[in-house]
């Protein structure tokens, strides 16, 4: 589980002093590997992404395609003020294929789930 205030330090709004890190939700999550990738490399599971309902945090699979390079998740998070401007800002998560592995390496998005909060 990755939340909010894994991800951010602070939020502010010269022009709304009201916002805070509070404010701060997950909008969206994607990842560079399907969620059930075919055959059985993957562990052959669902849900790799869980968005909380209060979108504050993430649950996510700690599994990867064994035949890839690692997966990478993409959280993107959101803040709008009382104006209604919207801010995002990006943080990737990381699986490596495996423990000698440097880094795992985005592939591009495969997977995409959209959390329910405005």
């Amino acid at each position: 589980t990755v939340t909010v205030n894994d991800m951010v330090v602070s939020a502010s709004d010269n022009g709304d002093p009201s916002i805070t890190i509070d404010d701060v939700v997950i909008a969206q999550v994607t990842s560079d590997e399907l969620e059930n990738a075919p055959g059985s490399t993957d562990g052959n599971t669902f849900d790799d992404i869980v968005i909380a309902a209060d979108c504050k945090s993430v649950q996510l699979r700690a599994e990867r395609d064994g035949s890839l390079d690692g997966r990478v998740y993409t959280v993107t998070l959101k803040v709008t003020d009382a104006s209604g401007n919207v801010t995002t800002a990006t943080r990737k998560v990381t699986v490596k294929l495996s423990p000698g592995q440097v880094n795992a390496i985005d592939s591009g998005t495969r997977y995409t789930v959209n959390s329910s909060c405005p």
